[in-house]
Protein backbone atom coordinates (compact mmCIF):
# COMPACT_ATOMS: atom_id res chain seq x y z
CA UNK A 1 0.00 0.00 0.00
CA UNK A 2 2.20 3.11 -1.58
CA UNK A 3 -0.66 5.37 -2.22
CA UNK A 4 -0.37 8.99 -1.55
CA UNK A 5 -2.36 12.17 -0.62
CA UNK A 6 -1.70 15.61 -2.19
CA UNK A 7 1.29 16.03 0.31
CA UNK A 8 2.44 12.54 -0.72
CA UNK A 9 2.04 11.22 2.88
CA UNK A 10 1.60 7.52 2.54
CA UNK A 11 -0.45 5.82 5.14
CA UNK A 12 2.69 4.70 7.27
CA UNK A 13 3.44 8.85 7.41
CA UNK A 14 0.13 9.20 8.98
CA UNK A 15 0.24 6.17 11.18
CA UNK A 16 3.66 7.26 12.09
CA UNK A 17 2.42 10.81 13.03
CA UNK A 18 -0.82 9.42 14.57
CA UNK A 19 1.32 6.60 17.10
CA UNK A 20 -0.19 3.66 15.56
CA UNK A 21 2.24 1.40 16.01
CA UNK A 22 0.31 -1.72 15.13
CA UNK A 23 -0.32 0.16 11.70
CA UNK A 24 3.19 0.56 11.61
CA UNK A 25 4.40 -2.75 12.07
CA UNK A 26 1.73 -4.10 9.21
CA UNK A 27 2.73 -1.81 6.60
CA UNK A 28 6.42 -2.40 6.88
CA UNK A 29 5.78 -5.89 7.01
CA UNK A 30 3.64 -5.28 3.68
CA UNK A 31 6.08 -3.19 2.46
CA UNK A 32 9.34 -2.56 3.56
CA UNK A 33 10.12 0.10 0.88
CA UNK A 34 7.83 2.59 2.51
CA UNK A 35 10.42 4.01 4.68
CA UNK A 36 11.80 5.60 2.54
CA UNK A 37 8.78 7.63 0.95
CA UNK A 38 9.06 11.15 1.36
CA UNK A 39 6.57 14.13 1.58
CA UNK A 40 6.26 17.00 -1.22
CA UNK A 41 7.28 19.61 1.14
CA UNK A 42 10.77 19.16 2.36
CA UNK A 43 11.14 15.27 2.01
CA UNK A 44 10.30 14.28 5.14
CA UNK A 45 9.58 9.84 5.92
CA UNK A 46 7.86 8.43 8.45
CA UNK A 47 11.06 8.16 10.35
CA UNK A 48 10.86 12.56 10.60
CA UNK A 49 7.31 12.99 11.27
CA UNK A 50 7.62 9.97 14.52
CA UNK A 51 10.25 11.72 15.59
CA UNK A 52 8.63 15.06 15.33
CA UNK A 53 5.52 13.75 17.62
CA UNK A 54 7.74 12.25 19.97
CA UNK A 55 6.28 8.01 19.16
CA UNK A 56 9.87 6.55 20.77
CA UNK A 57 8.73 3.60 19.92
CA UNK A 58 7.76 3.56 16.49
CA UNK A 59 11.11 5.81 15.81
CA UNK A 60 12.43 2.56 16.73
CA UNK A 61 10.64 0.42 14.54
CA UNK A 62 11.52 2.55 11.73
CA UNK A 63 15.01 2.67 12.13
CA UNK A 64 15.36 -0.91 12.21
CA UNK A 65 14.64 -0.78 8.53
CA UNK A 66 16.13 2.41 7.21
CA UNK A 67 19.29 4.68 8.19
CA UNK A 68 19.42 6.81 11.10
CA UNK A 69 21.50 9.57 9.09
CA UNK A 70 18.04 9.91 6.79
CA UNK A 71 17.55 13.50 5.78
CA UNK A 72 15.12 15.70 4.38
CA UNK A 73 15.66 17.46 1.07
CA UNK A 74 16.59 20.50 3.60
CA UNK A 75 19.17 18.39 5.57
CA UNK A 76 17.01 17.87 8.27
CA UNK A 77 18.05 14.57 10.38
CA UNK A 78 15.78 12.62 12.94
CA UNK A 79 17.52 14.64 15.65
CA UNK A 80 16.52 17.61 14.03
CA UNK A 81 12.73 16.58 14.43
CA UNK A 82 13.25 15.23 17.82
CA UNK A 83 14.60 18.65 19.20
CA UNK A 84 12.09 20.54 17.82
CA UNK A 85 8.98 18.58 19.05
CA UNK A 86 11.03 19.10 22.55
CA UNK A 87 11.33 15.41 23.09
CA UNK A 88 14.08 15.27 25.22
CA UNK A 89 14.29 10.97 25.91
CA UNK A 90 13.68 10.92 22.41
CA UNK A 91 16.93 12.87 21.37
CA UNK A 92 18.87 11.12 24.51
CA UNK A 93 18.09 7.65 22.39
CA UNK A 94 19.02 8.70 19.03
CA UNK A 95 22.15 10.34 20.15
CA UNK A 96 22.93 6.89 21.82
CA UNK A 97 22.40 5.21 18.98
CA UNK A 98 23.93 8.15 16.32
CA UNK A 99 26.26 9.87 18.35
CA UNK A 100 27.38 11.74 14.83
CA UNK A 101 23.84 12.99 14.82
CA UNK A 102 24.85 16.01 16.82
CA UNK A 103 26.83 17.64 14.40
CA UNK A 104 24.52 17.33 11.47
CA UNK A 105 24.02 20.44 9.84
CA UNK A 106 20.58 21.35 7.87
CA UNK A 107 20.82 24.10 4.55
CA UNK A 108 20.12 26.75 7.23
CA UNK A 109 23.30 25.61 8.64
CA UNK A 110 21.44 24.42 11.78
CA UNK A 111 22.04 21.99 14.57
CA UNK A 112 19.22 20.38 16.19
CA UNK A 113 20.29 21.90 19.32
CA UNK A 114 19.33 25.40 17.28
CA UNK A 115 15.99 23.72 16.59
CA UNK A 116 15.19 22.75 20.66
CA UNK A 117 16.16 26.55 21.88
CA UNK A 118 14.18 28.25 18.64
CA UNK A 119 11.39 26.11 19.78
CA UNK A 120 11.97 26.85 23.87
CA UNK A 121 12.98 23.69 24.73
CA UNK A 122 15.96 24.06 26.95
CA UNK A 123 15.51 20.93 28.73
CA UNK A 124 16.00 19.09 25.32
CA UNK A 125 19.02 21.74 24.81
CA UNK A 126 20.45 20.48 28.23
CA UNK A 127 20.58 16.87 27.17
CA UNK A 128 22.12 17.58 24.29
CA UNK A 129 24.82 19.52 26.11
CA UNK A 130 25.43 16.42 27.96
Amino acid sequence: MDTVDKDRWTPLHHAAYGGNEGIVELLIAQNPKLVNKTDRYCGRTALHVAAEQGHRDIVTRLLAHCSIESKTSQGETVLHFAARGGHDKLVEDLLAKGPQLIDAIDVHGQLAIHRAVASGHEHVMARSLN
